[in-house]
């Protein structure tokens, strides 16, 4: 306890925290990753400088130079400590004196036991990932301390760079304290530290909302403690329920396959398949996210991870070529969220649909595939608008790649997805089809020159262990879902609930749809996909089902609405994480992103409407659904950015909005009336201006 307590008090890591929250944070076995910003720590003289350096190289057991000159030493001489002082000061020059100093001081601090050798590795990682990248490079010094119990690096910061840009730490900016934060977690595990953010990566929805329902089971209800804990501990419908047998027998394969395809070299074939099919075309950057995003989020089914993958590439040259930071920001995070809906492999949710629909998972990719394409089709078509809009061309040419040589270098690694796939097509079980894509990963990259320097011992190691401890996240978070369901069960909530969204729609099935979407968003504010689903099939799917709807229809309703909270405001995630890499306004990016996956908010009421679109009927009756669908998405995103054949005039958008709403709605006459309008807007477009063509951006 003391040892947490004394890592943690004061300022909370710039952030004023009521004293309870600190203790309770402090608590035995608690190891927080601890970042901080001193407060007055920042120089604005070398005087300063030099007082500082003497105090904090004088002291220390180990010296990390940015530059590399004063490696390897432990304690710095007066002689060390004024050139260094005299290297800072030279980014100084030119008379600007920023009101928080020259240079900024920072700590990380380490649970007690932690090696000084280990301590200085960590935070040199950590420094190199931030200060020294294409971005920026800033002069830094860090200085281990190891005389106290928990060993403390202290860092140095030149606030100026090279490239003359300021450092500022603060939140939603692109140096944050979570940031800091989460990369010690990763560096540190490197090194068998084990560090604890979990609670600032993802934040405190899901455990605060199972004490809410515990609260409400006890509080509020006649039903005894004792009741409920037999009901979450000793039965089926409780914690070791449906979600958690399902993550230990489903998900752990799918995700072990998913971690071992990355460390084998995937993504890198995603990112130079994606530029070899939609580089060379209008607004290829944001095509090519597009493409990049929905591979690789089919496989990784983690829209924040997702962004933060194939992001690092996508966003900058989006901007690059001319993009606006936070329709940048945007396009990555409603492409990465995309990919928890896209079959072959989808999000941990589909495991536990199959299971509540008893059916096969197969059968759960076949209903999720057109709606999945539709939410595609309309993100690219809306990319494309936006980038003829503004004049935006292709990927610069010294950043494409020949399709030819992508599929010789590396398109063998298509192939352990290739196998998941024809597997389950053959009737066999999901695990079973993952456990043979597993024993493929290997040995499919050992097939060509260009991949087999991934095949090591130690690659494939990290691979399981990265696997085995998403497992672990995802259990703990079906585990805490299965509290909730739990309760919903045992006090008769869910019964309740539905009651009250059929009376409050009067019966009316589109008002208990919209009911059932804005409930959806607020459950899934700040979940993971998974336990945001389950506690929603618990409380809404119910009531659609009594009001009409199929239940294959209900579930993947309540299943969008669960990944769409990732591009939602307030909380969505997804768009946070693009933001640190675009640093745009968050408003912007956020009402960019809303704009962008506006199907995926109309496309659920679609197929609960016509079950065509979840490929139920005859061939012809799909083929139409799709091609009016398709249509009208298409136009639904001209009308979002304003660009049809040619820039739109805001009464124009309105219409052409109108027209695309009456081509989603699966009535004949209705769709007839939206293909007339749309028409009628090309021609008139064609006729003010025969040969539209877009200005060209300017690239920067």
């Amino acid at each position: 306890f003391r040892d947490g307590w004394s890592r943690i008090r004061g300022s909370m890591q710039g952030l004023h925290v009521a004293k309870q929250k600190q203790l309770v944070r402090a608590a035995a076995g608690h190891r927080p990753a601890v970042f901080k910003a001193i407060r007055g720590g920042g120089t604005h003289t070398k005087s300063q400088l030099m007082n500082q350096l003497d105090y904090l190289t004088t002291k220390s057991t180990h010296i990390v130079d940015s530059s590399g000159f004063l490696d390897g030493k432990a304690k710095l001489e007066a002689r060390e400590i004024k050139d260094l002082t005299e290297r800072f000061a030279k980014r100084w020059e030119g008379g600007f004196k920023p009101k928080l100093g020259q240079t900024t001081h920072m700590l990380m601090s380490f649970p007690v036991g932690t090696r000084g050798e280990d301590v200085r590795d960590i935070a040199t990682d950590v420094a190199e990932r931030f200060f020294q990248t294409d971005e920026g490079h800033f002069d830094y010094i860090i200085a281990v301390h190891e005389d106290r119990d928990h060993p403390h690096a202290h860092l140095v910061l030149n606030r100026r760079s090279q490239e003359g840009e300021f450092f500022f730490l603060g939140r939603n900016h692109r140096f944050n304290y979570d940031d800091f934060r989460l990369a010690m977690v990763e560096e540190a595990e490197k090194f068998g530290v084990r560090l604890e953010a979990t609670r600032r990566v993802l934040g405190p929805m899901l455990p605060i909302t199972a004490i809410a329902f515990i609260a409400y089971g006890l509080m509020f209800t006649s039903t005894l403690p004792s009741v409920i804990l037999e009901q979450l501990f000793m039965t089926p419908e409780g914690i070791f329920g449906i979600p958690i047998a399902v993550s230990a027998t489903y998900m752990v394969l799918f995700i072990l396959f998913g971690s071992l395809v990355e460390r084998m070299g995937v993504g890198q074939l995603f990112m130079d398949f994606a530029v070899a099919l939609t580089g060379r075309q209008v607004g290829g950057p944001a095509k090519v996210a597009c493409v990049t995003s929905g591979l690789f989020g089919s496989v990784s089914g983690s829209a924040v991870a997702n962004v933060m993958t194939t992001g690092t590439f996508s966003i900058p040259l989006m901007k690059r070529m001319g993009f606006k930071p936070a329709f940048a920001g945007a396009v990555e995070a409603v492409a990465s969220t995309g990919g928890q809906i896209m079959p072959p492999v989808m999000g941990a949710a589909a495991f536990v649909m199959a299971e509540y629909l008893g059916v096969g998972y197969l059968t759960v990719a076949k209903y999720a595939l057109a709606p999945a394409i539709l939410f595609y089709v309309a993100l690219f078509a809306a990319v494309h608008f936006e980038a003829k809009r503004k004049g935006i061309g292709s990927v610069p040419k010294e950043d494409q790649v020949p399709l030819k040589i992508v599929l010789l270098e590396r398109g063998h690694l298509f192939l352990p997805l290739a196998i998941i796939v024809g597997v389950l097509m053959m009737g066999y079980s999901a695990p079973y089809a993952a456990l043979c894509g597993i024993i493929s990963v290997v040995p499919v990259a050992a097939l060509r020159k260009t991949t087999r320097h991934y095949v090591t011992v130690d690659n494939i190691l990290d691979a399981l262990e990265g696997g085995a401890r998403n497992v672990l996240a995802i259990a703990a978070a079906c585990a805490c879902a299965g509290i909730v369901v739990g309760v919903i069960d045992i006090t008769g909530l869910g019964l309740t609930f539905s009651n009250f969204v059929i009376e409050a729609a009067q019966d009316t099935l589109v008002i208990a749809l919209f009911l059932s979407m804005i409930a959806g968003i607020i459950l899934g504010m700040g979940m993971p996909t998974t336990p945001a689903y389950i506690v929603q099939v618990a409380l809404l799917v119910p009531a659609l089902v009594k009001l009409g709807v199929q239940v294959e229809a209900a579930h993947l309703f309540v299943f969008y609405f669960a990944i769409l909270s990732a591009i939602t405001p307030p909380v969505a995630m997804a768009v946070y994480a693009a933001n640190t890499l675009s640093h745009a306004k968050i408003v912007e990016a956020s009402w960019a992103a809303v704009k962008l996956g506006a199907t995926g908010f109309i496309v659920p009421f679609m197929f609960v409407y016509e079950p065509a679109i979840l490929m139920q009927g005859s061939v012809t009756e799909i083929t139409l659904v799709l091609l009016q669908a398709t249509t009208g998405v298409i136009l639904l995103a001209a009308a979002l950015q304003r660009y049809y054949f040619g820039r739109l005039s805001n009464v124009l958008s309105v219409v052409l909005f109108g027209a695309s709403l009456l081509l989603i709605y699966p009535d004949l006459r209705l769709t007839a009336s939206g293909l007339v309008i749309a028409g009628i807007i090309l021609a008139f477009q064609r006729s003010r201006n025969p040969n539209p063509k877009s200005q060209p951006a300017t690239h920067t």
